[in-house]
Parts: C-alpha cells; sequence; structure tokens
C-alpha cells in the first residue's frame, strides 16, 4: 500500500449568512497524475438570531418563605422571526431544560445574573448572543431563632427575644 497523503483543509472566508460553493478535486502529485472529477460542495450559513430583551419588575428582589408566597419573573422577546425557543442562564451557566420565553425565581438558591440566548429554527439551531443580565437576590428569613413562650404573672412583663443573621428592616 502506498502512503496516503494528510488531508486537506480549507477554512472559507465567508461569515455572512448565505451561501457559496466550493468545487473539490483530487490530483496525484507522482505517477500518471490522475484527476478525481470535480465534487460540489456548498457551504450555507445561516443567519443567529438578534439577542433577546428581557422585561421583569424594576425591584429586582423577593423575599422566600413569606406568605403569599413570592416570585420573580424575567420574560424573553427577540425581534428575530422563527425563534423556536430560548436558552437561560444564571451566573453564565446553563439552566438546562429552562427553555421558554419566561423563567420564574422563586427560591434562594436561584438568586443570581439571568441571561437568555434566542434559538433559531431547525435544523441548525443556532444561537443569538447572550441578553443583558439581570440579577435578582431571593431573601430567606429561614434562619431566624423564634422566642420561647412565656409564663408571667398578672401586671408583669413579658420580653420576647428574637434573632438572625440577616438584615432585619423591622420585626413585627
Amino acid at each position: 500500500l502506498a502512503d496516503l497523503e494528510p488531508p486537506v483543509t480549507h477554512q472559507p472566508p465567508q461569515t455572512a449568512p448565505g451561501s457559496d460553493s466550493y468545487w473539490v478535486v483530487d490530483e496525484e502529485t507522482g505517477g500518471l497524475q490522475c484527476r478525481s472529477a470535480a465534487t460540489k460542495v456548498t457551504l450555507t450559513i445561516n443567519q443567529k438570531p438578534n439577542a433577546p430583551t428581557l422585561s421583569y419588575p424594576a425591584k429586582n428582589d423577593i423575599c422566600y418563605g413569606v406568605e403569599p408566597p413570592e416570585s420573580y419573573i424575567i420574560t424573553a422577546s427577540s425581534s428575530t422571526p422563527g425563534i423556536s425557543g430560548y436558552q437561560w442562564y444564571r451566573d453564565g451557566i446553563l439552566l438546562p431544560g429552562r427553555t421558554y420565553d419566561t423563567i420564574i425565581i422563586t427560591k434562594p438558591d436561584e438568586t443570581g445574573a439571568y441571561t437568555a440566548r434566542a434559538v433559531g429554527p431547525a435544523p441548525t439551531y443556532c444561537m443569538s448572543d447572550p441578553s443583558p443580565s439581570q440579577y435578582v437576590t431571593v431573601h430567606t428569613l429561614l434562619n431566624v431563632t423564634q422566642p420561647v413562650d412565656q409564663v408571667i404573672c398578672q401586671n408583669g412583663t413579658a420580653i420576647f427575644k428574637a434573632t438572625t443573621t440577616e438584615l432585619i428592616q423591622n420585626w413585627q
């Protein structure tokens, strides 16, 4: 068997959406210099969607463990037609399964900076650049040390004490 030549690569300079055709031929460098028939290959560059814009409430923090429960809703939208979905990220990390235009944040471990990418149509599912981020803080008061029951005599004084490591605006 003859030694095989290493494969030859070509990196097309095109970056804009559209299609370009190339013809590939193989030719021996020695011997009879046999040459193959030209084979047409087409490079198609699909346009990626525009980065989505995010809409959300002005107040970017909520409390966890309160009644009624609070949630924070961020909605992504893109001006590019034909979007097949969105992909959400928290602190730059992909959130698997979060592919709808809306994300609902409710739990303390969901605190972070949220971004979304628009996903183009099949078969390529080209992704947009990330949206600007929106930081959301979910506060929790689960570490409150509750006061203990007290029994006092009539006209006596009771003092109830509760503590927490959270910054408290006021106690009720």
